[in-house]
C-alpha cells in the first residue's frame, strides 16, 4: 500500500523544498541590505545668516531607505532640511496650500546638480494664525525633505536650498559641505 504512494510523496517533498527555497530567496531579496560605509561629511553654514525659515540643517549618515517602487531597503547618506512653515507663511494662506507649494518648489543643488527631495514629512498639526476672531490662516508644523548624497563627488562643494512660497518668491539658503 505504501508503495503505490511512494511516488506521490515524493512529489510533495520536492514541491515542499522547491517552496522552501523559494520562500527564502525571496526573503532575502526583500529583506538583504548590502553593507554599506558612510562618508564623513562637514556642513560650514558659515558663508550667510541661516535665514529664518530654515528650522534645521543636518547630515543624517546611513539612513534607511526603503524604495517603494521595487520594494527593497538600502541604506544612504542623506542631507536633511526642516523648513518652518511659519516663517513662509503670508497672510490669508492656508497650510495645506502652502504645505504643497512648498513641498513642490523644494530643490536642493549641489556641484552643478539639481536634486529634488527623496522623501519628505510633516508633523499634522495646525496653527491658526491671527488674533481671537481675527482668523487670517492657517500654517502647519515643519517640513523635513531629505536628500541623497550618494551621487555626490567627494570634496568641497556650494549647495543652495531654494523653495518657493504662495505669493512666488523664491527663498534660498546657501552653505558648504566637505564630502571625505
Amino acid at each position: 500500500m505504501f508503495g503505490r504512494h511512494r511516488r506521490f510523496w515524493r512529489y510533495v517533498i520536492v514541491l515542499l523544498g522547491l517552496f522552501f527555497i523559494v520562500q527564502v530567496g525571496l526573503w532575502i531579496f526583500v529583506f538583504y541590505e548590502p553593507p554599506f560605509h558612510s562618508r564623513e561629511v562637514t556642513i560650514d553654514d558659515s558663508l550667510t545668516p541661516t535665514p529664518d525659515f530654515i528650522y534645521e540643517l543636518r547630515y543624517q549618515p546611513n539612513y534607511r531607505v526603503i524604495d517603494y517602487d521595487t520594494p527593497r531597503a538600502y541604506r544612504d547618506d542623506v542631507l536633511a532640511i526642516v523648513v518652518d512653515q511659519e516663517a513662509l507663511w503670508r497672510n490669508g494662506d492656508q497650510a495645506d496650500d502652502l504645505t504643497r507649494q512648498i513641498g513642490d518648489t523644494a530643490e536642493l543643488e549641489i556641484a552643478g546638480q539639481l536634486l529634488m527631495p527623496f522623501e519628505s514629512y510633516l508633523t499634522l498639526v495646525l496653527r491658526n494664525m491671527g488674533n481671537g476672531d481675527d482668523l487670517v490662516g492657517t500654517v502647519g508644523d515643519p517640513i523635513n525633505f531629505l536628500f541623497s548624497l550618494k551621487d555626490t563627488a567627494s570634496g568641497t562643494h556650494e549647495v543652495t536650498f531654494r523653495v518657493t512660497d504662495t505669493g512666488g518668491i523664491v527663498h534660498q539658503h546657501t552653505w558648504r559641505i566637505v564630502i571625505e
